[in-house]
């Protein structure tokens, strides 16, 4: 080593700028890093350099990561919220099924960017908080104006890229009205912080009690249905529309439901998002299910995708678990992996009953659109059966596993983002 290069390598030691690694291209860094587990990142790699932190904790590669990333989704049952991941397998459709320990969890309301808002239980009742169950990043909102306990209402996290801030939306009440909380995470501080720090309160969507679809004293609002992380729909107990809010400029409208000539029954659909859109999927009767998708949210503009009709679906019930239990790896099983437990367990499929279309509620979809998931609700009222179904195909798959407990399916994808405590 010549005299300048010691001379360089000494003065980078003594500012703390020299930490052994290989002198790699930050792209090069990022495509290593990216293949690497998020605990790992966040427990051990993210604190190799400052560098790495940066990197790590930067928009750039969080974005990356939410990309490359399998589909997950937080399923909670039961009364104390006993939540687990679901991570799949797109390419071979295998379900990974692992349990979150996390203390205090309370009910997932709702999922943005790696971050979800919980319902938080006692002593802190009534009040939301964020946390990314990832790295135990946590924030607590202050309580809602409205008073709310949160066990009859609507909320929901989202995010407005072009202004980069999140925004949790709730809606207890239409007399009340929306009640609106912004924040933001600064990326050079890892700091969380509001405008204000409080709720702001924007008129509800009707003017007069007579305009509601609903009876005041029976109705409850649920969550809205989230698409693209921006724009929330609510269901209002109607058969000819539901209430939309773009959360980038809070204006609150009306989206048409699809008509095509026939009333709506308004027990029969449910609004869902697909590949990044709204989906209205009506179940017709117990042997057709029509799956219609919002092609231009400002336009209103419906398309028929596709429908489900019994008498053409191949129906099929696998006898080795596709639900897979994963207690601490969260990595999928390699494909070794999968063909020994499917030489122990036996990989043929049998034939079975196809289930009453009336029952089916769909929580999910992969590859695209391309695969639908579905969970069914058995005459006691329990969700317990997981069904895929494959549009090109024409061909409904039964998981063996089931999932008991009335089991809420949230979408979902591991992230990096924190802040500090």
């Amino acid at each position: 080593m010549n005299q300048r290069k010691a001379n360089l390598l000494k003065k980078k030691i003594e500012e703390g700028k020299y930490n052994g690694l290989p002198d790699l291209p930050e792209h090069v860094i990022a495509e290593i890093l990216v293949k690497i587990p998020l605990e790992c990142l966040n427990e051990k790699f993210r604190y190799i350099c400052k560098s790495w932190y940066r990197l790590i904790s930067s928009p750039e590669f969080i974005r990356r990561i939410k990309i490359d990333r399998n589909p997950e989704f937080l399923i909670q049952a039961g009364m104390r919220y006993k939540t687990s991941l679901l991570i799949v397998d797109e390419e071979r459709l295998h379900f990974q099924l692992r349990n979150i320990d996390y203390p205090h969890m309370g009910q997932i309301r709702s999922s943005c960017n790696g971050l979800i808002l919980v319902d938080n239980n006692s002593p802190l009742l009534g009040v939301f908080s964020v946390r990314n169950i990832v790295n135990g990043s946590v924030i607590n909102l202050p309580k809602c104006p409205s008073g709310c306990y949160h066990g009859t209402c609507g909320v929901a996290l989202g995010y407005v890229p072009c202004s980069k801030e999140y925004k949790v939306v709730h809606m207890y009440a239409d007399g009340f009205g929306f009640e609106i909380f912004t924040f933001f995470i600064d990326n050079k501080t890892f700091s969380l912080m509001g405008p204000d720090n409080k709720w702001k309160r924007i008129p509800g969507p009707f003017n007069a009690p007579c305009e509601r679809p609903f009876n005041i004293e029976q109705f409850t609002w649920s969550d809205p249905v989230l698409i693209g992380g921006q724009v929330m729909h609510w269901f209002v107990d109607s058969d000819t529309y539901i209430i939309s809010m773009d959360i980038s400029d809070e204006k609150v409208s009306r989206t048409n439901l699809p008509n095509w000539g026939k009333q709506i029954n308004r027990r029969k659909y449910d609004l869902v998002e697909i590949e990044g859109k709204l989906s209205f999927i009506y179940r017709y009767n117990s042997c057709i299910i029509d799956i219609w998708i919002l092609k231009d949210f400002a336009k209103q503009v419906w398309s028929k995708e596709h429908s489900i009709i019994a008498s053409a679906t191949k129906f099929t019930s696998l006898s080795a678990d596709s639900l897979i239990h994963r207690k601490k790896n969260n990595t999928l099983p390699d494909t070794e992996e999968v063909q020994r437990e499917d030489a122990l367990t036996g990989s043929e499929e049998k034939t079975d009953k196809l289930p009453a279309f009336q029952k089916l509620v769909l929580v999910a979809s992969l590859r695209n659109g391309e695969v639908l998931v579905f969970k069914h609700k058995n005459k006691s009222g329990v969700d317990d059966r997981v069904y895929v179904y494959d549009m090109k195909l024409q061909e409904l798959k039964k998981l063996q596993k089931r999932i008991k407990s009335e089991p809420r399916f949230i979408p979902y994808r591991s992230s990096c983002i924190s802040w500090k405590k």
